[in-house]
This record gives structure tokens, sequence and C-alpha cells, in this order.
């Protein structure tokens, strides 16, 4: 699967979890969404090889 993340790209070969992926790039999951082919995705969401996944900062302001 393919991972964007900010301006990094980063590639696993193998069924993952939106959790586990999260904790493999050490990415704190309070602070981001996570779409698995352009769709919202929760963190039981398990990922196959073939999707693409965009995690996005979460960002606010007043």
């Amino acid at each position: 699967m393919k991972i964007r993340y900010g301006r990094e790209t980063h590639t696993f070969n193998r069924s993952l979890t939106v959790a586990t992926i999260l904790e493999r790039l050490d990415v704190v999951p309070a602070g981001v969404i996570v779409a698995v082919n352009g769709q919202l995705a929760t963190r039981d969401v398990r990922v196959q090889v073939d999707d693409d996944v965009e995690i996005i900062r979460a960002i606010s302001g007043g």
C-alpha cells in the first residue's frame, strides 16, 4: 500500500489496520484523520496492499 503523510510517502507490502500504520509511522492518532481510497477510515479498518492511504494532519485555529 502507498501511504502519503505530509510530503513523505511510505510503502507497506502487507495488510495492516489503520492503528498499526499510525503506530509504525509514529503518528499520534488524535492529531490526524486517515483516508483509505478517498474515504475516511477509523483505526480498526484493515487496509489492503493495493489501497491508497492518506494521513492528514488536523489543524485548528481561531
